[in-house]
């Protein structure tokens, strides 16, 4: 859980933090007067935090401690990727401060126009400011003229691009402030606010109320959390013509921090493989992973059914009990083991208590097993239960869980059925809930419970060459996707689709003429500026309202000043007029002897006294089917001249109650014998 603090307090806890920590390196704002001192009394920053990008509103006054009108110069050294997009000087009318904004225009016209309205001459110029570009980083900020002994305001506004990160939008700030003027150290102080309705803010990951004033003299992570919209994805897409086959296109699609939750008042039952082709140990890791799967429905009024099966299903529950009594029988010692893999039993079973179950209850299912069934037992032939969600998982044992999931095997297409999946798992066999990493265990399994990310993810837009769409093929909870380039294709959409579990999911979003003029912005704060020419600069600046190579602001109060005051061309001031998670270790075959054993020998040497106490001694044909050393079919002919129908049953028994040596390694073996 987050904490929270006041905005008191949190003013407190920031004022504090240089003492704790050593000043980050970072290139600071300059302010200079062309003739005399000019400090800084106050720098504001209105810091809003939206969707997809920040905004921030800037008020900076200054002092003129000198005897004549000055200018004062700002050298803006701007935050990572953010762009100027407005500019405003501060005038009074009748003794009350009044605003006026500044114009976009032409960056040699803009200085041009500045220069005359300060330059001495008899006429009554208006009084100016400038804003023009510097570099992709650093801004001029002129202003003309500051009173002697009197206070100037001039405000702009910046645009910073944010990331979407574990589910919430963040801004990486740099330190923002000025260099020692004077002997004075001045720092930003930003109040922070969002637009994003019911919205959190977080400042170093402490939740702030709204309002929050920060002292910005060191780095800063500052993020928003929407609401919870579980299985909405966020999108936008910008997308600007600015020449011929010469369009910019910004696209990001955001995934929520939780993609679903897991229902309430669920039905789910599990089956465990019980079966000889597991080790002790293999049985054990099935049992803590089911252990893991169930803590997600702990406290979400869930019921569960426990299974286990060999060649047949055996409950290990008196039907649906509570999920603690469940998991107590979970963290146990390991199952009896037998002969049989009949995972459609399994299926059957859990079919059967479902049936039984609140018809208004999500239904769920998870079977483990090493999927090493007879040949016979084709997943094409096993129908998942109805009205259920469907899961298969192998567990191998390990130090560390995982969970990965499987396309690819031909049973993934049984659970794939139900809107499931096959998933290939690793647990350890410590007890659960003594374990001391069992939250982490817990953590991996979650994917069984819900899904946590959209996989066989692609996405395209209209008009786009699929060969210019890159990205991953998977989009995790709480993570983003971004596509921003230069394209010979104006999108009107994009389309994004995928798979949430096995259920097909997809995500259209049109092109915004609001995310369109951010992006004409935004651009001139990323790599893709070094693509444009002069002429594309200056359609897109002009678009997205923002200072660029080729365009300015000039912002002029209205009224008069002394003509004697002016600037002469020598005092420019050289101014002039931008969790994973694990993933399954590999692991080595199991050894294997330097000759092949005699399979049907041993078999033959097994049964040998088993077929004479059943009375069918020289008249026995066997077929058995083996997986490691598990036995999962059997099929037994006695003479037909026998007598004694129950002979063949009788050594059918004999057969399932063997208990095979660790020479059987083979993955599947068929062997006949006659006895």
């Amino acid at each position: 859980m987050a904490l929270r603090a006041s905005a008191a307090a949190f003013v407190s806890l920031l004022a504090l933090a240089p003492l704790a920590l050593a000043p980050v390196a970072y290139a600071a704002d300059s302010l200079s007067g062309t003739r005399g001192e000019i400090v800084e009394k106050s720098h504001a920053i209105d810091l809003v935090m939206t969707r997809g990008h920040a905004h921030m509103r800037v008020v900076r006054e200054v002092t003129n401690n000198g005897v004549r009108h000055d200018q004062a110069m700002f050298h803006l050294m701007l935050p990572e990727g953010a762009v100027a997009t407005g500019l405003r000087t501060r005038g009074s009318i009748n003794g009350r401060p009044i605003w006026y904004e500044g114009e976009l225009l032409e960056a040699e016209l803009a200085a041009r126009r500045y220069q005359e309205l300060t330059g001495i001459g008899g006429y009554y110029p208006k009084d100016p400011a400038l804003l023009s570009w510097r570099s992709q980083n650093h801004l001029a900020l002129q202003v003309f003229p500051c009173p002697p002994k009197e206070d100037k305001g001039v405000g702009y506004d910046l645009d910073l691009p944010t990331q979407w990160v574990d589910g919430r939008e963040r801004l990486e700030l740099s330190e923002m402030g000025l260099t020692p003027n004077h002997g004075v150290q001045s720092y930003g102080v930003a109040t922070l606010r969002t637009d994003v309705p019911g919205a959190r803010i977080f400042v170093e990951g402490i939740e702030v109320e709204p309002g929050t004033k920060i002292r910005v003299d060191h780095a800063r992570t500052i993020e928003i959390e929407p609401p919870a919209a579980f299985g909405t994805i966020d999108a936008r897409l910008g997308a600007v013509a600015f020449g011929p086959e010469r369009n910019l296109v910004a696209l990001r699609f955001d995934a929520p921090r939780r993609l679903a939750e897991v229902p309430r008042r669920v039905s789910v039952v599990v089956a465990l493989d019980a079966s000889r082709s597991l080790t002790v140990d293999q049985v054990t890791a099935q049992m803590r992973a089911a252990s893991a799967y169930l803590s997600h429905f702990a406290d979400r009024d869930a019921t569960v059914a426990l299974v286990a099966y060999d060649r047949r299903a055996h409950d290990l529950t008196s039907g649906f009990v509570g999920i603690e009594e469940a998991r107590a029988l979970l963290d146990g010692g390991p199952l009896s083991r037998r002969n049989g893999s009949a995972l459609d039993e399994a299926v059957n079973r859990a079919s059967a208590l479902l049936a039984t179950a609140p018809a208004s209850s999500p239904k769920r299912v998870v079977i483990f097993g090493d999927l090493l069934a007879r040949e016979t037992l084709q997943p094409r032939k096993v129908t998942g239960p109805r009205g259920a969600v469907l899961h298969l998982a192998s567990v191998a044992r390990s130090d560390h869980a995982a969970v990965d999931r499987d396309d690819e095997d031909e049973w993934a297409a049984l659970p794939r059925s139900t809107g499931g999946l096959l998933f290939r798992t690793a647990a350890p066999i410590a007890p659960l809930r003594r374990s001391s990493g069992r939250a982490d265990v817990e953590l991996a399994f979650t994917e069984l419970a819900r899904p946590i990310r959209i996989d066989r993810m692609t996405w395209r837009a209209a008009g786009v060459s699929k060969s210019d769409l890159d990205g991953p093929e998977t989009l995790e909870e709480g993570a983003s996707i971004e596509h921003r380039a230069i394209s010979d294709k104006l999108p009107a959409y994009a389309i994004l689709e995928g798979e949430l579990w096995s259920k097909r999911f997809d995500k259209k979003v049109f092109a915004s003429p609001a995310e369109g003029k951010l992006w004409s912005a935004l651009v001139f704060g990323s790599d893709l500026m070094s693509e444009l020419s002069e002429p594309e600069m200056n359609v897109l600046a002009r678009a997205g309202r923002a200072v660029s190579p080729v365009t300015s602001y000039l912002a002029i109060e209205p009224g008069v000043r002394p003509s004697t005051e002016g600037l002469e061309i020598g005092e420019a001031g050289g101014m002039g007029f931008g969790a994973g998670r694990g993933r399954l270790a590999s692991t080595s075959a199991q050894g294997r002897p330097t000759q092949t054993p005699d399979y049907a020998g041993i078999l033959s040497s097994m049964m040998e006294s088993a077929v004479a106490r059943c009375g069918a001694e020289g008249r026995t044909k066997l077929d058995v089917e083996t997986t490691i050393a598990e036995i999962v079919d059997v099929s037994v002919v006695v003479a037909a001249d026998s007598p004694d129908k129950t002979q063949a049953a009788c050594v059918r028994e004999a057969v399932w109650g063997l208990e095979l040596p660790q020479a059987f390694t083979e993955t599947r073996l068929g062997l006949h014998v006659s006895l």
